[in-house]
């Protein structure tokens, strides 16, 4: 009888250790694949264009906020000066968002380096007014609303058009010898600048960190740019009338 009570426990106990075994090998595939599913999403997680507007959707400045509060939005980052003001936005987001884009359109309409659509390449105007359009944080005009469409199934195909055109129009004339955010001398040590478009504006960084720093508070730091441009044009101008 207790033979065979032993011969029985022994099967038991092959049975558990076989059944934790198999267990154990499920739960670390499972684990490695979701480790591989996640960093795949992670990897499709697409970047965002900086906000580069100086107040945040409800009008609140943002140039002297120390960290302003990061939201993305359907795709699209938003900055907030405070808290409560990314509470009162999310009540009403499509009518802040419409605020916004009209913002965005004012704001980089003046700098905008094409004069032919970014999809068709037909000249802006012969098919009647621009379509103006904001994808993302970005301003893009467009000859008809079938051009539309195609830019938005592949944004970063036509936006990378219109950053080739800002640096094109713009490096030149770029205002700034030192990084914006670090202040190093840029093309020195650090080696060639980044170049960098933030809407329809340049900006040339010493470090792939700058850039980070940057994108917390664009409007930080484009006050600056915005202020050296000033005077590097009112510089040229004296130049010129000295001549």
């Amino acid at each position: 009888m207790s033979r065979t009570i032993a011969c029985m426990l022994t099967v038991l106990s092959v049975a558990l250790l076989s059944i934790s075994v198999t267990q154990a090998a499920e739960d670390g595939h499972d684990h490695h694949d979701q480790g591989k599913h996640m960093d795949m999403q992670h990897a499709a997680s697409p970047g965002h264009d900086p906000y580069t507007l100086s107040v945040d959707p409800l009008g609140d400045s943002l140039v002297n906020v120390a960290k302003p509060i990061a939201v993305v939005h359907d795709g699209r980052q938003l900055l907030f000066a405070s808290n409560d003001n990314v509470h009162t936005f999310k009540q009403h987001p499509d009518k802040y968002l419409a605020d916004v884009d009209a913002m965005i359109i004012k704001q980089q309409a003046p700098t905008y380096p094409l004069t032919t659509c970014v999809v068709s390449g037909e000249k802006l105007g012969e098919m009647g007014k621009p379509i103006q359009r904001v994808i993302g944080n970005r301003l893009v005009e467009f000859c008809c609303s079938g051009c539309v469409g195609k830019a938005q199934k592949d944004p970063a195909k036509y936006l990378a058009k219109i950053d080739a055109a800002v640096i094109a129009t713009q490096l030149k004339s770029y205002p700034m010898t030192t990084c914006l955010v670090s202040g190093e001398k840029l093309g020195g040590d650090m080696g060639t600048p980044i170049n960098y478009v933030a809407g329809t504006q340049l900006v040339q960084f010493c470090c792939k960190g700058c850039i980070k720093q940057f994108e917390k508070n664009p409007a930080h730091y484009l006050s600056k740019l915005g202020q050296s441009t000033q005077s590097h044009d009112a510089h040229a101008d004296h130049q010129a009338h000295n001549h």
